[in-house]
């Protein structure tokens, strides 16, 4: 089971945290750290997934995250798609790092 790691800078711009989209017929899942949000800081993240009949990618999940985060480490669930995305972008607050790690499982 391969998996990658990294950081990612956010900005006010949504943009990939792994530097584009993940290409290869895999379950995708991905860990953030959200140890270093504060109060004010807001973030968004969307995950996107690989429509099958189009071949463009589509939106699959977005959620927010507001202040101090008690739960710091967020789990996007296992996805099977061909191509896999994941991006992040600060909605008020400050420019943080986010770690993150990326898990991919081949599928059978």
């Amino acid at each position: 089971m391969p998996i990658n790691d990294g950081i990612y800078t956010s900005t006010a711009f949504e943009s990939s945290i792994f530097g584009g989209a993940q290409s290869n017929s895999r379950h995708w899942a991905t860990w953030i750290d959200l140890t270093l949000m504060q109060a004010d800081d807001e973030i968004k993240i969307i995950i996107y997934v690989q429509d099958v009949v189009a071949g463009t990618m589509k939106k699959y999940k977005t959620a927010s995250y507001k202040n101090a985060q008690t739960d710091v480490m967020i789990f996007l669930p296992f996805v099977p798609t061909d191509k896999y995305d994941v991006t992040l972008q600060r909605i008020a607050g400050t420019d943080r790092d986010y770690k993150w790690r990326r898990v991919e499982q081949t599928l059978p």
